[in-house]
């Protein structure tokens, strides 16, 4: 919204005019809510009361551990979701089901559930004007089933497996009876759905087990005749007899080669030591002998006696000489023992060759009987898998049938849920409610009669009353000449400056809106030859004079720059508020280094303009209001400025975006140059203000010149009161 506000000026509500029409028109208020209050007693006490029961239901799995048991004995839990109660929930409100509990409880010769008996004038209305449906056109079962089901609420109680049965009615007792039964009907539902389940099941096993019992023993005989035609005979459990054969024969043709090769190598043994020389001694194969041993006995005897008999005899003694003849005799019986030995050996070698060659045949034979017995085994097993797989199938259906059989009981077979809450008899109705229907209504009578009030005022113009505005100011300036001086409403004071050229134009101001009175102290003189442009009337280098040359530019983005520093930067405050004051939308932000414009109007440590181009918080957060002002602020912030500073060019964008709410917006760059605050607004359209505490500093005219070398030559100048901004609101405010 623009701040410009022409002489036909706006309107304001009255809202005192607004508080007086309604007591004006207090006792017709009054008498309205009675009436209202009055008609809606006696209405709702005339209704017939309304008594309301509920029982619950609790959806689980229920039964005995071997009813349940699946396969490995493992147990099958019930698997319930948000769509599985859900559906619970519709088979309770079913139609069958309903139609049970109507023909149980006899609900069809009570009036209140057959609206043909009870007609009223609203229906019969709705019935002329073809809007609603004439009961007596549907027959009396129908009328009822749709009575109950209007009473009736059926829902799952969240988060849960809980189901609440809600019925109302206008005899406590028959609501109770009716959401009772309906638990009672769905139980047995559930239960007889399970046992209609288990018999069909049970129906269908009976005659897949008989037709199974058949292939089984067909299977199982085309499996023992094929064994008996191919000799597939079984020794054990795995294997055939030409298996078994095979692997016997195998064995022993291992044995006799074990065995011929062992007298082969023995034989060899004897031969070479006979053929060596040796004596007969050093053969293991001889000494094993027992004859060998009992003659190698005899030998170590006789040789013991001659021995002994040397110590006293000579050795042509008979004596000696008949035993050194039975030693001779006996080496030869020696040499014939071992004789005798290796031949046994030989002998035993070519029958162990005999046998092996022997065993070989059969075993090449028993070879050939194996391949073919193998080829066999291939269609032996195929139908072995059938008569298997068969088998197995039928013991499976022996077991399921078995199970179903017990399960035939309905105790055997509860249903999957209990009743956890019986509906009792209610003790009070809980339709109408006297006493908060009467209060509702005349609370809503009054507010709508209060509301009819408002507006009748509003759109007749009674509650309107025009604003005081001010009117467009225009621009004026004119130049100062060297040797005068500006005396403003609220300081005195002089700027001095090296001579401008002629076509340096004046500081454009306005006249305020309030002159201020003038103050007594002396002006300051001029430093330097010439000064800056000022304007005829004194008083419009003031903080006021510079809001209406503001306001009546229509100047939506200021910036502020203070070469004196932390002091003028309050000119931004006091300007913000005087702004605010002539009814304007006014936001600061504070880019000063100090943030001492954001401390003075909200207080310091709070969000600002470095927390935004941080990203740290929001353009909401960031915006505070002034405690003196209807002004807005975003304050320097409290993020690392030289972080913030990478984002600055996104100032433009967040100027641009609070455009729209703001019909002013000010930002207080401090003592930056002219350079830098075009660069951080993108060379956004601007109008400068230039906060002045002391104008015969040398710094004021140098950044004075420096604004009209960058083309600011409209700048505006605004003198700052030293004692800054006051904790109170003007009188403006």
């Amino acid at each position: 919204m623009s701040g410009n506000l022409s002489s036909r000026g706006d309107v304001d509500i009255d809202l005192a005019g607004l508080a007086a029409a309604l007591w004006a028109r207090k006792f017709a208020i009054a008498a309205s809510v009675l009436i209202v209050g009055a008609l809606t007693y006696f209405t709702t006490s005339s209704m017939a009361p309304l008594y309301r029961s509920e029982a619950r239901i609790l959806i689980e799995e229920r039964g005995s551990a071997l009813s349940r048991t699946g396969e490995g004995g493992q147990t099958r839990d019930l698997v319930l979701d948000e769509q599985a109660i859900a559906s619970q929930v519709e088979v309770i409100r079913s139609s069958d089901l309903l139609r049970e509990v109507i023909t149980e409880l006899d609900l069809g010769s009570r009036a209140e559930f057959d609206p043909a008996g009870q007609p009223s004038m609203i229906g019969d209305l709705l019935v002329l004007l073809g809007i609603g449906s004439d009961p007596i056109d549907a027959s009396a079962q129908q009328r009822v089933l749709e009575a109950v089901r209007e009473n009736l609420q059926v829902y799952q109680v969240q988060n849960s497996r809980v189901i609440a049965i809600e019925f109302s009615s206008q005899d406590p007792e028959l609501a109770a009876a009716v959401a009772n039964g309906l638990a009672g009907a769905y139980l047995q539902v559930q239960s007889g759905a399970k046992l209609d389940s288990n018999a069909d099941a049970a129906a269908w096993l009976e005659p897949e087990i008989a037709e199974l019992r058949g292939r089984v023993r067909d299977a199982e005989a085309k499996v023992a005749a094929f064994r008996a035609d191919n000799g597939l005979l079984l020794v054990t459990e795995n294997n055939t007899l030409v298996t078994r054969q095979l692997s016997d024969l195998t064995t022993e043709l291992s044995q006799v080669r074990a065995q011929r090769a062992d007298a082969e190598a023995r034989a060899a043994n004897v031969r070479s030591a006979l053929e060596s020389g040796q004596s007969a001694d050093a053969v293991s194969s001889v000494v094993d002998s027992p004859q060998l041993q009992r003659l190698r006995e005899r030998q170590s005897e006789i040789e013991g006696q001659i021995s002994d008999l040397s110590i006293t005899l000579l050795d042509n003694h008979p004596r000696i000489r008949s035993l050194r003849s039975q030693l001779s005799g006996i080496g030869t019986q020696l040499n014939e023992e071992v004789r005798k030995a290796l031949a046994n050996l030989e002998a035993n070698a070519a029958v162990a060759r005999l046998r092996e060659a022997e065993l070989a045949e059969q075993l090449d034979v028993l070879k050939q009987s194996s391949a073919q017995a193998g080829t066999d085994e291939v269609e032996l097993r195929a139908l072995e898998r059938e008569a298997r797989a068969e088998r197995d199938l039928l013991e499976t259906y022996l077991a399921r049938f078995r199970e179903t059989v017990s399960r035939g009981d309905a105790n055997a077979l509860p249903a999957d849920a209990r009743i956890i809450s019986r509906a009792g008899v209610a003790s009070e109705p809980y339709f109408p409610k006297v006493i908060p229907a009467v209060i509702v209504a005349m609370l809503a009578t009054a507010l709508i009669h209060m509301i009819i009030i408002l507006l009748i005022e509003l759109f007749s113009g009674r509650a309107l009353r025009e604003r005081v505005v001010v009117d467009e100011m225009r621009e004026e300036t004119t130049p100062l000449e060297p040797s005068r001086i500006a005396t403003t409403g609220t300081a005195t004071a002089s700027l001095a400056h090296q001579p401008l050229t002629a076509s340096t134009q004046a500081v454009p101001v306005a006249a305020p809106a309030h002159p201020a009175e003038p103050l007594t102290q002396p002006a300051p003189t001029i430093a330097k030859a010439g000064a800056l442009p000022v304007a005829e009337d004194e008083e419009d280098f003031s903080v006021d004079g510079v809001a209406a040359a503001l306001i009546s530019k229509r100047v939506q983005v200021v910036a502020g720059i203070s070469p004196e520093g932390d002091a003028a930067t309050l000119g931004a405050v006091l300007l913000a508020r005087a702004v605010s004051d002539r009814g304007h939308r006014v936001l600061t932000i504070d880019m000063t280094g100090a943030g001492l414009p954001g401390a003075t109007m909200a207080g310091a440590g709070l969000p600002g303009i470095t927390d935004l181009l941080c990203g740290s918080v929001s353009i909401a957060e960031s915006i505070h209001a002034d405690y003196a002002s209807s002004a807005d602020i975003i304050p320097l912030g409290t993020a690392d400025p030289e972080t913030a500073m990478r984002g600055a060019s996104r100032i433009a964008m967040i100027i641009e975006a609070l455009s729209d709410a703001y019909d002013t917006i000010i930002v207080e760059c401090g003592s930056t140059e002219i350079t830098a605050v075009q660069k951080m607004l993108a060379d956004r359209p601007i109008t400068v203000v230039m906060s002045v505490v002391d104008p015969d500093a040398p710094i004021i005219a140098e950044e004075f010149e420096a604004l009209v070398e960058a083309g600011y030559d409209d700048a505006l100048i605004m003198l700052v009161d030293e004692d800054g901004p006051q904790s109170t609101r003007s009188n403006a405010a």
